[in-house]
This record gives C-alpha cells, sequence and structure tokens, in this order.
C-alpha cells in the first residue's frame, strides 16, 4: 500500500512541477539562459499551439527528431489544458486527479522517448549494432505512439490519416527487427534458474525441458489425480451395466 499511495503522490508532485513552469514561461519568469528540458518544450509549444504533425509518408515516421517532437507536444498540450481548467475554469484539483495522471505520463514517456532516441542517434558512427539500436528506439516511439493515440488526436497535433500510418509503419519495424529478436533477448543474458522457464532454456532444448517440467507438477507425481477415485469413478462404473465388450475385451458404452 505505501509503495502505490508514494507512486500517486509522485505523479501529483510531477504534475505540479509542470504546471507551474508552464505559468513560469508563460509570464515570462523563465529566459533561455535558466531554461530546462520541461520548460523548452513548453515554451516551443506556447509559441505555436497549433501545431501539425508533419508526418506525410510512412517512411517520414522514421524520423527520431518528428517523433520526439510529436511526444512534446503531446504533453505540453495537456499541461496547457490543465492549467487552463484550474485557473480559468476553477475546476478542482481532486477533480483533475485523472488528468494529472496522465500529464505525468506523457511527461515521463517523452523523458524516455527523448533519452533513447538521444542516446542511438548522436553517435556519427552507429556500426551493426548501432542501427539494431536505432530500430528498436523507432519501435518504442511508434507502439508508445499507438498505445496513447488518444491523446495525440485530442491535441489536434496527429490527424487520423497519420495514426494509421504509424500502425503500418510499426508493422514494418516489427518485421525488420524480427531477425535480430533473439539476440537482442539474449544481450541481457539472464541466467536459467531466473527465467525458470522452458521456452527461455539457454541450451534451446525447448520440448525436453518442457518435459521435464511437467513431470515434476505435482498433480504428475500420483497414477491417478487427487478426486478421480471419489468423484470420477463412480460416475463411470454407475452405468457398467450397460457396457458392452468387444472381442479385445475393451468396454463400450
Amino acid at each position: 500500500m505505501v509503495t502505490v499511495r508514494d507512486n500517486y503522490l509522485l505523479t501529483q508532485q510531477t504534475s505540479r512541477y509542470l504546471l507551474k513552469t508552464l505559468r513560469s514561461v508563460r509570464s515570462g519568469k523563465i529566459s533561455q539562459k535558466n531554461s530546462t528540458f520541461s520548460s523548452s518544450y513548453i515554451s516551443e509549444y506556447l509559441s505555436n499551439p497549433q501545431a501539425k504533425c508533419p508526418f506525410s509518408s510512412v517512411q517520414d515516421l522514421s524520423n527520431p527528431e518528428a517523433l520526439v517532437s510529436a511526444f512534446k507536444f503531446r504533453a505540453a498540450f495537456l499541461i496547457d489544458k490543465a492549467v487552463h481548467a484550474i485557473d480559468v475554469d476553477q475546476v478542482s484539483w481532486n477533480d483533475m486527479l485523472v488528468d494529472i495522471y496522465r500529464i505525468s505520463r506523457a511527461h515521463c514517456q517523452l523523458l524516455m522517448v527523448s533519452n533513447f532516441v538521444q542516446a542511438v542517434f548522436n553517435n556519427k558512427n552507429p556500426g551493426t549494432l548501432g542501427h539494431v539500436l536505432q530500430r528498436v528506439a523507432v519501435l518504442f516511439c511508434l507502439s508508445t505512439l499507438d498505445k496513447e493515440a488518444a491523446d495525440f488526436l485530442t491535441s489536434g497535433y496527429l490527424a487520423p490519416a497519420q495514426a494509421m500510418m504509424v500502425k503500418q509503419h510499426l508493422i514494418q519495424i516489427l518485421k525488420a527487427i524480427r531477425p535480430d529478436v533473439v539476440a537482442l533477448v539474449d544481450a541481457f543474458d539472464f541466467p536459467d534458474y531466473l527465467l525458470n522457464s522452458a521456452l527461455g532454456e539457454n541450451n534451446g532444448d525447448v520440448y525436453e525441458k518442457m518435459v521435464a517440467m511437467a513431470g515434476k507438477e505435482p498433480m504428475n507425481q500420483l497414477g491417478v489425480a487427487d478426486g478421480y477415485q471419489e468423484f470420477i469413478r463412480p460416475l463411470i462404473h454407475k452405468g457398467k451395466a450397460n457396457w458392452k465388450l468387444d472381442k479385445n475385451g475393451i468396454a463400450r458404452l
């Protein structure tokens, strides 16, 4: 319960900071000299709150800068609408808790997207591994955008046709990543005892491991499952008088 309460309070504290930052940017209290990541993307939004997503083709969805810009706009839009609801419409904080959570979630997803993209796309000589990680970064951006599409559509930044392009390109990226999936998972080097999974067995003996694990199940330690003698056998033998034996001595109902 403590963890749940702390996590819930953290979302509110994050959103309080973001709301305060937007008010400060709007009033001119934050300049470019003392700006932060949060104030920068909020300022960018306030300078053009009617901006539209530049995606015109599926190929544009692999542009990391354009993807990050979409997440920035979405987070700033939610912050702006919350400030308006509280300051202008006089909506109480408790009535805004659902929106407050969404703001914190959008901001955190923006941070993950921005850091991931910056880490894998800023290398001038990425090599084979770098290109694989770049595809993974784009996959993360697209999958998150697809799951949170309602926010992007509500903000007006993303059009329905562009949301469909996201789904199409997501499938293409999955196909491109498929040859590297096993290597990407193995890179975590999880030991077998931790996974405790037949499918994740390091030596690849999937079926042998599945049979061995099934044999260790408590229900499989007995010749007959619990409850058979009490419930199932009486039902079967109740109609024994109606049984007919074939030439091989096998009972037929």
